[in-house]
């Protein structure tokens, strides 16, 4: 989703350029919300992902414009992709006596495990140390380093951790059963990409990884979007929580702040 949304944000800046309408911080939020919209299917979790992620201080009068943009986005997906379900429609139940039983423990692993992503990634993006700095000084032993930490890790894991999980997850949302190692293998794959440098994105390999994002609403919407399950709502709600909140414990920094901050002037982030 990452390249999605910056794709869809620079165009809906071109657009404007093009037309002489001034560029505005609302445009490039609607244009990066119909970019999740439109690349998992999810209109609702594009407009949360606008409120709870791309803007610190939504204000009320972009509620229209990114409403407008995301309508536009699902439209001219379905007319391309038609009407699906991301993971496929599913029917699942969780009894309110496993609720309080799962969604703590289920919150509090996928929270320190994404946090734990989130330090990683921050620390080492931004680190001065020698090593660091000389491999950044060397972009393309950098992504061949990192290109080999993915070959091998995707060995190691039978290939289960290589691109964006989606085979194995609906697997497992179909009753099925995967390796142990899935979950550190992409761990290990999306940090290693991630830091390579080359576009990917963070939130979908975070499904399988934890609560690396931390934008809890835009989970829970894009998880009950991408199933058509209504029925999990509650309890993915609680879980996200759970896991933000423990997240936050291991990482303060939200991720996509903190990484955008090496793209902003100095004077900006004064």
């Amino acid at each position: 989703e990452g390249p999605t949304v910056q794709v869809s944000a620079a165009l809906m800046v071109a657009v404007h350029r093009w037309l002489r309408v001034p560029v505005t911080a609302g445009v490039i939020i609607a244009g990066g919300a119909a970019g999740v919209a439109a690349a998992f299917n999810t209109p609702l979790a594009g407009v949360a992902f606008a409120i709870e992620e791309l803007a610190s201080a939504f204000e009320q009068r972009l509620a229209v414009l990114v409403m407008a943009v995301v309508m536009i986005a699902g439209v001219v997906s379905l007319g391309l992709a038609g009407d699906y379900v991301y993971f496929g429609a599913m029917a699942q139940r969780l009894p309110i006596s496993d609720l309080f039983v799962l969604a703590p423990l289920a919150g509090i692993v996928g929270g320190v495990a994404g946090g734990l992503f989130s330090r990683l990634l921050i620390a080492m993006a931004g680190s001065e140390h020698g090593v660091f700095t000389a491999m950044r000084a060397r972009p393309i032993l950098l992504a061949a380093a990192c290109g080999l930490v993915v070959a091998i890790t995707g060995i190691v894991t039978e290939g289960s951790s290589w691109g964006t999980g989606y085979d194995t997850t609906r697997h497992l949302l179909a009753g099925g059963d995967a390796s142990l190692l899935f979950g550190p293998g992409k761990f290990v794959s999306t940090l290693a990409t991630a830091l390579s440098g080359a576009p990917g994105g963070i939130f979908a390999p975070s499904l399988s990884v934890g609560a690396g994002v931390r934008a809890p609403l835009t989970a829970s919407i894009i998880i009950m979007e991408m199933t058509a399950d209504r029925t999990m709502v509650l309890p993915l709600f609680a879980t996200a929580l759970i896991a933000d909140w423990a997240s936050a414990k291991v990482c303060k920094p939200k991720l996509y702040h903190t990484l955008a901050k090496q793209f902003t002037p100095a004077s900006q982030n004064a």
